[in-house]
């Protein structure tokens, strides 16, 4: 924009696209719920919501993947962020893994 228009042209985009980009609702919405799901996680809901499914889907064969696909569409439906979901069952997933290897 700068060689096009000119140093003051350039420099008037420059403050104005940045607060744009960022103060766009993708840009704001997709770190709170990774937050809530934290939060979540630390609280212990959604590791309970993770011990209820893998109580009713554990003894299936591939009993840790469909318990935690089963906590997550629990999880999805409290939660409305797929993102945030995923990040937070990952976190469970694992736990639980490291704890069934000790």
């Amino acid at each position: 924009m700068s060689y096009i228009s000119g140093w003051g042209a350039g420099l008037g985009v420059l403050k104005t696209v940045p607060y744009i980009t960022f103060a766009s609702y993708d840009f704001s919405v997709l770190p709170l719920f990774i937050i809530m799901g934290e939060f979540c996680f630390h609280a212990g809901i959604s590791q309970d919501l993770y011990q209820t499914a893998y109580k009713f889907l554990g003894r299936m064969h591939g009993g840790l993947a469909i318990a935690t696909i089963g906590a997550c569409a629990g999880f999805a439906a409290v939660c409305g962020s797929s993102m945030a979901t995923a990040a937070t069952m990952c976190t469970v997933a694992f736990s639980r893994n490291e704890e069934a290897q000790l």
